[in-house]
């Protein structure tokens, strides 16, 4: 079983920057779970970009997001999560991974309803693991930080 290190304890030893680090990785770590295509987008014309835009599944605006995620573009992440999840509001995955990015940008506050949605969506089986762990530390954080920010 794999030991979550409490993320705000990792960033008062190590920084800020070192912790958005590893959020990355963790972005990486889920993504990686999913198919091994290719999923380098490729160049498109305006209006070929507009016709996919149109077609675009949830798994690609999922796929899509987590490339501006790696770059550290979280808020055109966050908008490609928020279509992935317009088209199939059941993946835990894109929950995960848009409340990573809202964390990252200091929205405690929707972090966690994402963190919870992910919890609720997982299967039994990865809520019970590790991967389930890591998601409830991850909204334990959230929280602590929602409810620091919010101190006068």
């Amino acid at each position: 079983m794999v030991k979550a290190i409490p993320l705000a304890n990792f960033t008062a030893k190590f920084g800020t920057e070192l912790v958005r680090t590893i959020c990355a990785g963790l972005l990486l770590a889920v993504a990686a779970c999913s198919s091994p295509e290719d999923k380098s987008p490729s160049p498109k014309t305006t209006d070929e970009s507009k016709t996919a835009q149109a077609s675009k599944t949830a798994e690609e605006y999922f796929e899509s997001g987590f490339l501006h995620a790696k770059a550290g573009a979280m808020e055109t992440a966050i908008a490609d999560f928020d279509m992935s999840l317009r088209l199939d509001s059941t993946s835990a995955k894109a929950h995960y991974n848009r409340g990573l990015a809202l964390f990252l940008l200091g929205k405690f506050d929707n972090a966690t309803s994402d963190f919870n949605a992910a919890l609720r969506l997982m299967p039994d089986s990865l809520r019970k693991g590790a991967e389930g762990n890591a998601v409830r530390e991850d909204l334990r954080n959230a929280e602590e930080r929602l409810r620091t920010s919010k101190k006068p």
